[in-house]
């Protein structure tokens, strides 16, 4: 279980990842907003002027809330005029300029003006909403856009520069044109995008674009026959088709070189990700099948109505059971388990002391084991000062006094690691050290290529692999596979929790009542000690539970026994937790021919 926990916690490790990357992407974004998708319109008029139509998707990476700012390549325009913002509420997907239109109130935009160059710069768009993607509709007419050459006309204009949005994905240009008997001539360059397609028809230029190449504006070039403009007035006395078409050769040159390193760059990107991601999910897999996963032992964890061992202690179970680690808990385990095997002498204070422990002076300590010592030790000699009687509810206050914090865990951590040499001896689990190393290493070098991936600009991926690397680096810290006595032990023991969980739904004979105060002390361990109380009074009627020997689960003791079980705190220290992952741990694996009760 607390593996499963662990690994969600991974998980989570990984989806924070995610929510991360896209938080960075966020800030690598001006104003929080990109341009999803572009659709211009444009009319060739007589004169020289071109009216314009735009449809922008503005997608925003949160809410957003500010202004939005439109730049407008006024600078080879002689005026703009007509300006008109619209917006899309209900739009065409088939036919984006079918769209439902409502026009913006005047209030929400405003015109920039340069007053440097004596023209209008752009458009300012006050937004103050949750919406994450909205349409916005342009209409703007430019006077004399198009210069008359001696042999072409030229219409060269940026629908976008690389400030609006660098990464344009969807691009649609449409340029309507008046007719002539020269249209043959005509020739139509569109230059920024990676990836363009042309579709010249009888009255229109058609362009299908995607990938705006982040260092170029998104600029269309029409060399037109001067039939199509004449009454253009901005004449210039030069030619202009030539130097047009060797300038576009060499543009083409560029933008395929262009395209051949993106293209090797994304080959290289998906190489990384999917190769790193597979290997780090491969090495996850076979690390759980090699490391981890318990040998198959043939035993059915069916229901089991007794102790299927009791010649290890409950906090040795406790390290089979948790998979190498030890729970505070296991403290009041051990010491129920000297009260049954009468180490211990118990009884009911009168007050609300709870439990006054002492020592049986005839049984011989000489035969427990060094925790079991060591506890008896820590508890009378040291917390008790010598004395040979010790109230559980005093114990259980100086754990959680704050001044003798630094004691406790001291007294603490020494008897844990006799615990986890104790169980060591019985060779619950296989010595899988290396495994750990290795999957440590192949976690931090699993991060090299997230890392490549973040310096290729493709965030995301690269914190998916980061994530998959820590995850890697995590689990393997976690891996523990039980040898075949551990695992035929483990089933065992899984066979008693479910009976103590459903004992007075089950067919099996009840157990001697005599029996469950032992039962008790194995429940703590595998976190069944509050199924035990709430099933013996099912089991038994109140005569049976007055009349029996029974001491910790007598009707007097139950919410005395519920309280001090409840009373130590749990094992839950965040930075516990963390040196328990990171550490290494070996333990002794002397090999065992016979099992006695010595352990």
């Amino acid at each position: 279980m607390k593996k499963l926990i662990i690994l969600m916690l991974s998980l989570i490790i990984l989806l924070s990842n995610f929510g991360l990357s896209e938080c960075v992407a966020v800030e690598d974004m001006p104003n929080h907003w990109i341009i999803d998708s572009y659709t211009a319109m444009a009319d060739v008029n007589p004169d020289g002027s071109v009216s314009v139509e735009e449809y922008i998707t503005y997608e925003f990476t949160k809410d957003f809330s500010g202004v939005l700012r439109r730049r407008i390549d006024t600078f080879t325009a002689s005026s703009i005029d007509g300006i008109s913002i619209l917006e899309v509420v209900d739009i065409d997907e088939e036919d984006i300029a079918k769209s439902k239109l409502k026009q913006l109130e005047s209030d929400s935009y405003e015109i920039i003006f340069d007053e440097e160059y004596d023209m209008v710069s752009g458009i300012d768009i006050s937004f103050d909403q949750t919406d994450k993607k909205r349409t916005l509709v342009f209409r703007y007419t430019l006077y004399d856009l198009i210069s008359i050459y001696s042999d072409m006309a030229l219409l060269d204009w940026s629908f976008l520069d690389r400030g609006n949005s660098p990464s344009v994905r969807d691009i649609s240009v449409n340029v309507c044109i008046p007719k002539s008997e020269d249209i043959e001539s005509m020739q139509s360059f569109l230059q920024g995008p990676l990836y363009s397609q042309k579709l010249n028809k009888e009255k229109a230029v058609d362009f299908e674009a995607s990938l705006l190449n982040g260092d170029e504006d998104l600029r269309l070039i029409l060399l037109l026959p001067t039939s199509m403009v004449p009454e253009g007035r901005k004449k210039i006395d030069n030619e202009i088709a030539e130097k047009v078409l060797v300038e576009m050769q060499e543009y083409e040159r560029e933008i395929e070189l262009v395209r051949k390193e993106y293209e090797r760059q994304q080959l290289t990107i998906k190489l990384l990700t999917y190769i790193s991601g597979g290997l780090i999910l491969a090495a996850l897999v076979y690390l759980y099948i090699k490391y981890d996963r318990d040998p198959k032992t043939g035993i059915k964890k069916t229901y089991i109505n007794e102790l299927p061992a009791d010649y290890y202690t409950p906090a040795e179970l406790g390290v089979l059971i948790n998979r190498g680690r030890v729970n505070e808990s296991y403290i009041i385990a051990t010491l129920i388990d000297l009260v049954n095997r009468n180490y211990l002498s118990i009884e009911s204070s009168e007050d609300d002391n709870g439990f006054l422990l002492s020592k049986t002076p005839s049984a011989q300590t000489s035969q427990l084991k060094d925790h079991e010592k060591y506890l008896l030790v820590w508890i009378f000699d040291d917390f008790g000062q010598g004395s040979t009687n010790v109230f559980t509810k005093d114990f259980g206050q100086w754990i959680k006094n704050t001044q003798d914090q630094k004691r406790y865990k001291h007294k603490y951590k020494t008897w844990e690691d006799l615990v986890i040499k104790q169980a060591g001896n019985w060779r619950f689990f296989d010595d899988v050290k290396h495994a750990k190393v290795y999957g440590l290493i192949a976690g931090i070098v699993a991060l090299i290529p997230g890392a490549a991936l973040y310096v290729l600009g493709e965030k995301f991926r690269g914190f998916v692999i980061i994530g998959l690397a820590l995850l890697l680096a995590v689990y393997s810290q976690f891996i523990e596979k039980r040898t075949e006595f551990g695992a035929a032990n483990n089933a065992q023991w899984i066979g008693f929790k479910k009976y103590l969980r459903n004992a007075s739904q089950s067919e099996l004979p009840k157990p001697e009542l005599n029996a469950w105060d032992s039962f008790l002390a194995y429940a703590i361990p595998i976190g069944r000690a509050g199924d035990v109380m709430e099933q013996i009074p099912e089991l038994y009627d109140l005569d049976e539970l007055k009349k029996s020997n029974l001491f910790f689960l007598h009707k007097d003791n139950l919410d005395k026994t519920d309280y001090w079980i409840n009373s130590i705190k749990k094992d839950n220290r965040f930075w516990v937790k963390i040196r328990d992952v990171f550490s290494l741990i070996q333990y002794k694996n002397p090999r065992i021919d016979k099992i006695d009760k010595k352990g």
